[in-house]
């Protein structure tokens, strides 16, 4: 029996949630279209993220949101078809990650006991997080190997900024490193290919420091690195600093290409340019790139491939849309993403690269 088989299934997520409808399958927009796409008409829910442990095996997470309470949502796609999976409640879940379909943690809110939970092939296990913060951010790179992002909540009385957390197989602690101890609220940056490869940032007050390492052991690395995306130990790309900025919202900034051993800008020799990686897929790196037409920035996606960005064809958008808004890392696999749009961003849709 495949894992669909093994998990029990209802029209919710959590007692009580509304029935979310999910559309068929439907092919191509077009022949020329390399993406499949399938829409969510999600008049109760937003989705949040998105993992792929396969071309045929995709999950999303999200919210449901019947008044007063939040309450968890995961849909699954077996290969032919996107179902509802009835998961603990983890409140507000807005992150989602894995190593396999049977190594699979999903993050909420810190509105319930247990911040993630955690499905091993047959079960879901819940786990709370410290102080009961917001999980913001899911990084799995190995079994009882997981790394995290918490957020001060909301209807806390003060900010208190985010933290590096980690699940040892027995319990979330949270993770300071030495070089970011002076930090008393700061904003952590999480990425990484595996469990010798990590990359954490924190920023505070205009200042920030970077590292890169395996979790026991951080080095600080220069450079003004953002938004990382890793495809290995040697090889990562990340969003640059402005480098130009004419005032009327023209801006210019390069990609920075890891190497190993330091961070070095790739300037495609545009003007009003600038590169937001967003995941690693099919042995590269894939980026928003936003070009800015008198202030207007128009989005479109692209990857690294032959020493150079290829724009990929079948997703664009204009003023803030982020093209890729929720991306799955699927670094032996053709990417998934999810995505908003229309009037208040009320659809969202999933896309796989089948070119």
């Amino acid at each position: 029996m495949g894992i669909v088989g093994k998990l029990a299934r209802s029209g919710a997520a959590v007692a009580g949630a509304a029935v979310l409808a999910v559309a068929s399958v439907s092919g191509p927009v077009a022949a020329a279209d390399p993406w499949t796409s399938y829409t969510l008409d999600t008049p109760n829910a937003t989705y949040y993220g998105i993992y792929a442990a396969s071309e045929s095996d995709a999950w999303v997470v999200g919210t449901v949101n019947p008044y007063p309470t939040e309450g968890t949502v995961l849909r699954h796609f077996d290969g032919a078809s996107w179902s509802s999976v009835t998961v603990p409640n983890v409140g507000d879940a807005r992150a989602i990650s894995g190593t396999s379909s049977s190594d699979i943690w999903i993050g909420g809110s810190g509105d319930v006991a247990a911040g993630t939970a955690h499905f091993d092939g047959q079960q879901w296990t819940t786990h709370p997080v410290p102080n009961q913060w917001n999980v913001v951010r899911l990084l799995a790179v190995g079994a009882n190997n997981v790394w995290g992002v918490t957020q001060t909540p909301g209807n806390q009385p003060t900010y208190d900024g985010q933290r590096l957390v980690h699940f040892d197989g027995s319990s979330w602690k949270i993770v300071t490193p030495a070089p970011a101890a002076g930090f008393a609220s700061p904003g952590v940056e999480l990425a990484g290919s595996g469990a010798d490869d990590l990359w954490a940032k924190f920023t505070e007050s205009g200042k920030s420091v970077l590292l890169h390492g395996n979790g026991a052991t951080w080095t600080q690395v220069d450079g003004a690195a953002s938004s990382i995306v890793a495809l290995t130990g040697n090889e990562a790309w990340a969003a640059g600093p402005t480098v130009t900025n004419d005032g009327n919202g023209g801006i210019k900034s390069n990609p920075l290409h890891w190497d190993g051993h330091a961070w070095t800008a790739v300037d495609d020799k545009q003007q009003w340019t600038s590169y937001l990686p967003r995941i690693a897929a099919t042995g590269t790196v894939w980026a928003n790139k936003s070009t800015s037409y008198s202030g207007y920035p128009v989005v479109t996606l692209v990857r690294w491939t032959g020493g150079q960005w290829q724009e990929v064809p079948g997703i664009s958008g204009v003023g803030t849309d982020l093209v890729f808004q929720y991306a799955a890392a699927t670094t032996q696999a053709r990417p998934w993403a999810l995505f908003a749009h229309g009037k208040d961003n009320a659809h969202q849709t999933i896309k796989h690269y089948t070119g």
